[in-house]
């Protein structure tokens, strides 16, 4: 790369940073529901246009913007041997983790509450920019489901289904009754798996 190239890249990075570094702060504070692309622009200092080139949706950037927080929850899985106790700490730290962050869990459903989804939502954000979606989620969820139902030997399909319909089901039950405690959620998760 030559000077000016890095530059260029350097200067994408810095405003990245910024937009997730906005994104985080008004989804936390403020969830899903009352954040658009506009007021991250607002926080961030950078224009919705140039955000909207990076992340395709709202949904995209909610994704980025907590990539970290799902691939603790991802790492913490892979750690465990035991298959049983891998399933445990994959829904614990799931559910902890989208507990905490509403929109995170609004996010990952693949049918959102956002009645304004469009085709553009499918576009997945710039290259340099990383995310853990549903998809992601339900694959490493599927695995581990294989593991402990069938010691690794299981049909791929079944346990991609099972794994989509658990984590929908959980994600759902969490947005649906945030007045429970997390662990609720975990438990009840579990009770139908192990």
């Amino acid at each position: 790369m030559n000077p000016r190239q890095i530059a260029g890249a350097t200067r994408r990075r810095r405003s990245l940073d910024q937009v997730i570094a906005a994104a985080r702060t008004q989804f936390t504070e403020h969830g899903w529901d009352e954040v658009t692309l506009e007021t991250v622009a607002e926080e961030s200092d950078i224009s919705t246009r140039t955000i909207s080139f990076y992340f395709a949706s709202k949904r995209n950037l909610v994704l980025a913007t907590f990539v970290g927080d799902l691939e603790r929850v991802l790492k913490f899985a892979k750690m465990e041997t035991e298959p049983r106790q891998a399933v445990v700490v994959f829904v614990t730290a799931l559910c902890d983790t989208a507990w905490a962050l509403p929109a995170l869990a609004t996010a990952l459903l693949p049918v959102s509450r956002d009645a304004r989804r469009s085709v553009s939502d499918s576009r997945p954000p710039a290259p340099e920019i990383g995310i853990v979606d549903f998809s992601r989620l339900a694959e490493a969820f599927a695995e581990l489901l294989n593991r402990y139902w069938m010691g690794g030997h299981g049909h791929p399909d079944a346990t991609i289904h099972a794994a989509e319909m658990y984590l929908s089901g959980v994600l759902t039950w969490m947005l649906l009754h945030q007045d429970r405690g997390r662990n609720e959620a975990a438990d009840y998760l579990l009770r139908h798996i192990l």
